[in-house]
Parts: structure tokens; C-alpha cells; sequence
């Protein structure tokens, strides 16, 4: 099983409320295969590499908007986890 790499996405979407857990997608794409996080996983064994997307539009879950003080509040709690 791969909960390491799941457990981060984990505890973020306990912390923070415009991250959501069920929306993770941990599966490799053929398209992402050349990326810096998949090359690093797989060459170097690096388990917690992830990559983080945040639209300006908002999070349909809480119905908010993307701010200032929202995305540092949502750096602020990737430091906590």
C-alpha cells in the first residue's frame, strides 16, 4: 500500500478547509510520467513529492474565492501538516 505518500494530502484536508482529500489524484498519467515530482518518485525513491494546484476562481466546497490571505492561510497550513 502507498499511504506515506497519502498521508500529507491527509492531514491538509483535516487542516485546511479549501483542501479537499477526495479530489487527490495519486495516479501517474502518461502525460506527467517527464515531470520533476514522477522523475524524482521514481529515480530517487522520493515518496512525498507532490504538486499543489489552487485556481483563482475559487473551491467549489466552501464557495470562496482564492485571496491574498487565503492562499498564504492555505501555505501557513501545508507548513502545520
Amino acid at each position: 500500500e502507498r499511504s506515506a505518500e497519502r498521508a500529507l494530502p491527509f492531514m491538509l484536508s483535516e487542516r485546511a478547509p479549501c483542501f479537499s482529500y477526495d479530489q487527490c489524484d495519486f495516479n501517474v498519467q502518461r502525460a506527467k510520467i517527464s515531470t520533476g515530482r514522477v522523475v524524482c518518485a521514481r529515480e530517487f525513491g522520493i515518496v512525498n513529492s507532490y504538486t499543489l494546484e489552487a485556481s483563482f476562481c475559487g473551491v467549489s466546497a466552501t464557495k470562496t474565492h482564492f485571496d491574498q490571505p487565503a492562499l498564504l492561510a492555505l501555505g501557513r497550513d501545508v507548513c502545520l501538516c
